[in-house]
């Protein structure tokens, strides 16, 4: 029989654990989404993002969630992984020595993808509101580089350069008509400190600089703040260049009149015309004429395309049947359904986007469509929902 001393004296033995990687799962991998390569959030990229990855890479197991502070899913992956740190590396050895900026290599398609999630699931980093992050998201879907300073701003996307001088003229025409209370005194210090740092960053000279400031505050204090078309008169006058401090906006060209589109159910008609071996003299004409007929407002009907088929000599009879289109929800009808289920904001913002694009791209969702849309954000579908989404017919009382 082994006493309990023999027991005890036993040698410990380490056991081998399973090795795994480091996922999202097991920490919250943040994403810097105004500038990718920016890990620790500095406002800048240096080889300090790069090591804050790597030490995170480092970082045993058994230690937990990493610091929340640091963005270090720098590919928008939603994982830590050793690509991250590469990222980073390889922004800083393209990086121009010239002062400009560099485009991130992040793709914007898995940047939005990160943003639109983030949004939807409110894991917003801790100096992001949703505000800002519904503006970026809408900057970089109209190809902005938010990393460079571009916002989408009076419809379009602007510059770093141009959005500093629509702030500067938003804030001084806001506050011109105003009486000036404790409240505008403290917002006009704080713009006239902004202000004056701009012009020393352009190389004003610091007595004009001193004159500018105090004649616009003089005027706060009068409670007769300068207008920013003012504000420019009088650099004019002390010598300062005010185009290169702020530039004109170049006027936005007219937009060129785009064709209108064919039907979807017309380009599955000539689609199965060209399948069927149709000539391309008969496609070609019975395309005009469609065209014709849609831009006249009085679409060729079914029946009338068949009979100018059989015309011009198609044997229709042996085309196999046009399915009619499936009816598209327009994105009112759905945007009114969501409020009546009173689904959260991000929800409806994220079926209004998804049908926005698919109409752009010519290929509009139809019912069946939208109800897996509805499905997959967790909107029950009754009943009263489906027959909302089913056509009127011209016969049926609304």
């Amino acid at each position: 029989m082994k006493s309990n001393t023999d027991s005890r004296l036993r040698a410990l033995r380490f056991e081998s654990l399973e090795q795994r990687a480091l996922l999202a799962a097991d920490m919250q991998t943040l994403h810097n989404f105004a500038m990718p390569e920016d890990a620790d959030a500095s406002g800048s990229v240096s080889p300090l993002d790069a090591l804050v990855v790597i030490n995170e890479l480092n970082r045993p197991e058994t230690n937990g969630a990493s610091d929340s502070s640091k963005m270090i899913d720098v590919d928008a992956d939603g994982r830590l992984t050793p690509l991250d740190a590469l990222v980073v590396i390889n922004f800083i050895n393209r990086s121009p020595s010239t002062g400009e900026e560099s485009i991130s290599s992040v793709p914007l398609e898995a940047r939005i993808a990160r943003l639109e999630s983030a949004i939807a699931k409110r894991q917003l980093p801790p100096a992001m509101d949703i505000d800002n992050a519904r503006e970026l998201l809408e900057t970089m879907k109209h190809g902005g580089r938010p990393e460079t300073g571009e916002r989408f701003l009076e419809g379009r996307i602007q510059s770093r350069r141009e959005v500093e001088r629509i702030e500067t003229e938003l804030i001084v025409n806001e506050l011109a008509p105003r009486v000036v209370d404790a409240e505008h005194i403290n917002r006009a210090a704080e713009f006239i400190e902004r202000f004056s740092a701009k012009l020393k960053s352009a190389g004003v000279d610091s007595r004009v600089i001193e004159t500018v400031a105090g004649e616009i505050k003089a005027g706060f204090d009068a409670k007769l703040p300068l207008t920013f078309a003012q504000i420019k008169s009088r650099l004019v006058e002390l010598g300062v260049d005010v185009t290169k401090l702020f530039p004109e906006r170049p006027e936005t060209p007219p937009k060129p009149e785009t064709p209108p589109r064919l039907e979807p159910r017309v380009e599955a008609i000539i689609k199965r015309l060209k399948d069927a071996g149709v000539s391309v003299d008969v496609v070609t004409t019975i395309v005009t004429e469609l065209k014709k007929s849609i831009e006249a407002g009085s679409p060729m009907t079914l029946d009338q395309i068949k009979a100018r088929l059989t015309e011009l000599g198609v044997d229709v009879s042996k085309l196999l049947p046009i399915a009619p289109p499936q009816w598209s929800p327009s994105i009112e009808l759905v945007t009114s359904i969501l409020r009546r289920v009173n689904a959260k904001p991000e929800t409806v913002d994220i079926v209004q986007a998804a049908m926005k694009a698919a109409k752009e791209s010519g290929r509009p969702l139809n019912a069946s469509q939208i109800v897996s849309l509805l499905s997959a954000n967790r909107i029950e579908i009754t009943e009263a929902i489906a027959r909302l989404l089913r056509p009127v017919r011209a016969n049926q009382p609304r």
